[in-house]
């Protein structure tokens, strides 16, 4: 979201702020100066749910409609104030083309060598959480999750993976049909090490760590070259 710098005679019939979840904080500077725009219209436009916080929704309206809400208001009054200034469209309205999502959740067992990963690490965390205090506890903990979730997409040392088998098989079906595939994970480290173990089927990577041309790059190369392929995101 870009904003402008105008002096203060300078007026504008509408602005319109994109990606506008980054005004939500009312205190921060961005917020602040998008206020200060002298304005007959306002849009706020955003793709990120924001309704998490009563703070959230006040900050948005404090540049659509200044005074329209306050945080002591109810969640009922607030949903009728907005009523006639909030747009909403879902995705069933507007892109009817799309195919209704079908849900095919598949139990997996870790393998051996990750189930003895995971247990050493489990094993430890009683340790983890007296280490350091309350503060570096709750830390170690929340550090320790993420290495279990880790090592559930796989074994770091032996390259195992329950979920790496599973996925060959769901790609060997696309072979005939031609399809494409995204594939999401939380982390990046994930998604290089899968992008190794799949170098025998085309596909191409997609995460923040990446700058703008190779982002645009591996979107036209996944949507215009032919399947089978593969987008790998995070």
């Amino acid at each position: 979201m870009d904003v402008m710098a105008n002096r203060v005679h300078n007026k504008f019939d509408v602005v319109i702020l994109d990606e506008a979840q980054r005004i939500k904080n009312k205190n921060s500077t961005t917020s602040l100066a998008c206020r200060l725009i002298r304005r007959d219209w306002s849009w706020a436009l955003t793709g990120t749910p924001i309704e998490n916080k009563t703070s959230d929704l006040v900050a948005l309206f404090s540049f659509c409609y200044s005074g329209l809400l306050e945080e002591h208001f109810t969640r009922m009054e607030m949903h009728k104030r907005i009523q006639p200034f909030f747009l909403r469209r879902k995705t069933i309205e507007v892109l009817t083309e799309l195919p209704p999502i079908q849900i095919q959740d598949i139990p997996l067992d870790l393998t051996r060598t990750q189930q003895v990963a995971y247990d050493a690490v489990w094993e430890n965390r009683e340790a983890l959480a007296a280490e350091g205090g309350v503060s570096s506890g709750s830390a170690n903990l929340l550090a320790m999750i993420t290495s279990l979730k880790q090592i559930c997409n796989y074994d770091q040392n032996s390259d195992s993976s329950c979920k790496l088998e599973a996925l060959r098989l769901i790609l060997e079906n696309l072979d005939e049909s031609g399809e494409k595939v995204l594939i999401f994970s939380q982390y990046v480290q994930t998604l290089n090490w899968l992008s190794n173990q799949l170098r025998d089927f085309p596909h191409d990577l997609f995460h923040g760590g990446m700058n703008n041309f190779e982002k645009d790059q591996a979107i036209d190369k996944f949507k215009s070259l032919p399947g089978p392929r593969g987008l790998l995101i995070s």
